[in-house]
């Protein structure tokens, strides 16, 4: 008899753009009931995949220091295109960088 293994899952926040409809302001990090976006993602999403023991990246591009101070256990990377192309860039990137059965892109 064959054990079955669950397929690895991460997910990726995408968090790495310019933000030209909020004025420039860093989406992510903006504050939520007394939270920064992302927090309230990794609430929802963490224990999702805790369950198959995956792991949550952020795509960011700007503001690094900020999300690594708030988020120290993300591990995080760049868009590999330059100048901010969109979330689809963010998407190709991780495809790339992220060893994963599946990956979520939130």
């Amino acid at each position: 008899m064959t054990e079955k293994t669950s397929p690895q899952i991460h997910a990726v926040i995408l968090a790495g753009g310019l933000a030209r409809r909020m004025n420039g302001v860093e989406k992510g990090l903006q504050k939520l009931q007394n939270l920064p976006l992302i927090a309230h993602i990794l609430q929802r999403l963490s224990p999702q995949l805790s369950a198959v023991n995956g792991k949550v990246y952020l795509n960011i591009n700007r503001s690094e220091a900020e999300y690594q101070q708030l988020f120290p256990h993300l591990p995080f990377y760049q868009d590999e295109i330059p100048d901010f192309q969109g979330a689809l860039s963010g998407m190709l990137t991780g495809f790339h960088q992220i060893e994963s059965n599946y990956l979520l892109f939130v």
